[in-house]
Protein backbone atom coordinates (compact mmCIF):
# COMPACT_ATOMS: atom_id res chain seq x y z
CA UNK A 1 0.00 0.00 0.00
CA UNK A 2 1.30 3.45 -0.90
CA UNK A 3 2.10 5.68 2.04
CA UNK A 4 0.09 8.91 2.21
CA UNK A 5 1.88 12.17 2.78
CA UNK A 6 1.36 13.33 6.36
CA UNK A 7 1.59 16.89 7.64
CA UNK A 8 0.41 18.68 10.78
CA UNK A 9 -3.02 20.28 10.66
CA UNK A 10 -2.91 24.05 10.90
CA UNK A 11 -5.65 26.26 12.25
CA UNK A 12 -7.15 26.74 8.76
CA UNK A 13 -7.39 22.98 8.17
CA UNK A 14 -8.89 22.42 11.63
CA UNK A 15 -11.54 25.06 10.97
CA UNK A 16 -12.32 23.53 7.57
CA UNK A 17 -12.67 20.07 9.13
CA UNK A 18 -14.91 21.57 11.82
CA UNK A 19 -17.13 23.04 9.09
CA UNK A 20 -17.32 19.67 7.33
CA UNK A 21 -18.22 17.97 10.63
CA UNK A 22 -20.95 20.53 11.28
CA UNK A 23 -22.33 20.14 7.76
CA UNK A 24 -22.51 16.34 8.09
CA UNK A 25 -24.16 16.66 11.51
CA UNK A 26 -26.75 19.08 10.12
CA UNK A 27 -27.67 16.35 7.60
CA UNK A 28 -28.53 14.15 10.58
CA UNK A 29 -25.48 11.92 10.24
CA UNK A 30 -23.66 10.33 13.15
CA UNK A 31 -20.06 11.23 12.37
CA UNK A 32 -16.87 9.40 13.30
CA UNK A 33 -13.42 10.80 12.63
CA UNK A 34 -10.98 8.18 11.37
CA UNK A 35 -7.27 8.41 12.11
CA UNK A 36 -4.31 6.05 11.95
CA UNK A 37 -0.84 5.47 13.24
CA UNK A 38 1.38 2.59 12.29
CA UNK A 39 2.90 0.64 15.17
CA UNK A 40 5.39 -2.21 15.07
CA UNK A 41 3.73 -4.41 17.68
CA UNK A 42 0.48 -6.39 17.76
CA UNK A 43 -0.96 -5.15 21.04
CA UNK A 44 -1.99 -1.48 20.97
CA UNK A 45 -1.13 0.40 24.15
CA UNK A 46 -2.59 3.64 25.46
CA UNK A 47 0.60 5.51 24.58
CA UNK A 48 0.19 4.39 20.93
CA UNK A 49 -2.95 6.52 20.62
CA UNK A 50 -1.17 9.82 19.98
CA UNK A 51 0.28 11.60 16.97
CA UNK A 52 -2.46 10.09 14.80
CA UNK A 53 -2.85 10.95 11.12
CA UNK A 54 -6.36 12.13 10.24
CA UNK A 55 -7.82 10.01 7.42
CA UNK A 56 -11.35 11.34 7.09
CA UNK A 57 -14.91 11.37 8.38
CA UNK A 58 -17.38 8.50 8.27
CA UNK A 59 -21.05 9.50 8.39
CA UNK A 60 -23.91 7.13 9.18
CA UNK A 61 -27.61 7.80 8.78
CA UNK A 62 -29.83 6.33 11.48
CA UNK A 63 -33.23 7.80 10.73
CA UNK A 64 -36.11 7.72 13.18
CA UNK A 65 -38.27 4.65 12.77
CA UNK A 66 -41.58 5.19 10.95
CA UNK A 67 -43.62 4.12 13.98
CA UNK A 68 -42.16 6.86 16.20
CA UNK A 69 -44.72 9.52 15.21
CA UNK A 70 -47.70 7.28 16.05
CA UNK A 71 -46.14 6.22 19.36
CA UNK A 72 -45.56 9.85 20.27
CA UNK A 73 -49.17 10.74 19.42
CA UNK A 74 -50.36 8.00 21.79
CA UNK A 75 -48.07 9.26 24.53
CA UNK A 76 -49.24 12.86 24.07
CA UNK A 77 -52.88 11.74 24.06
CA UNK A 78 -52.22 10.01 27.38
CA UNK A 79 -50.95 13.30 28.82
CA UNK A 80 -47.25 12.49 28.69
CA UNK A 81 -44.57 15.05 27.88
CA UNK A 82 -42.27 13.71 25.15
CA UNK A 83 -38.53 14.31 25.42
CA UNK A 84 -35.97 12.97 22.96
CA UNK A 85 -32.88 11.77 24.83
CA UNK A 86 -29.81 11.06 22.75
CA UNK A 87 -26.07 10.77 22.98
CA UNK A 88 -25.75 12.44 19.60
CA UNK A 89 -24.24 15.84 19.04
CA UNK A 90 -26.86 18.56 19.56
CA UNK A 91 -26.83 19.48 15.84
CA UNK A 92 -27.47 15.85 14.80
CA UNK A 93 -30.26 15.45 17.34
CA UNK A 94 -31.91 18.66 16.18
CA UNK A 95 -31.66 17.51 12.55
CA UNK A 96 -33.32 14.19 13.44
CA UNK A 97 -36.17 15.99 15.16
CA UNK A 98 -36.62 18.49 12.36
CA UNK A 99 -36.18 15.80 9.69
CA UNK A 100 -39.46 14.21 10.69
CA UNK A 101 -42.40 16.35 9.61
CA UNK A 102 -44.55 14.77 12.29
CA UNK A 103 -42.12 15.83 15.01
CA UNK A 104 -41.03 19.23 13.73
CA UNK A 105 -44.60 20.59 13.67
CA UNK A 106 -44.93 19.95 17.37
CA UNK A 107 -43.66 22.11 20.18
CA UNK A 108 -43.72 19.21 22.63
CA UNK A 109 -40.56 17.47 21.42
CA UNK A 110 -37.47 18.76 23.16
CA UNK A 111 -34.14 16.99 23.19
CA UNK A 112 -31.36 16.24 25.63
CA UNK A 113 -27.85 15.20 24.70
Amino acid sequence: MARRKEYPLGETEREELGSILLSLSQEGLRVLAVAERRVSHDLIKTEDVRDLAFVGFFGMKDALRPEVAAAMEKAISAGMRVVMITGDHEVTAKSDREGSRDLSRRRYCSYRT
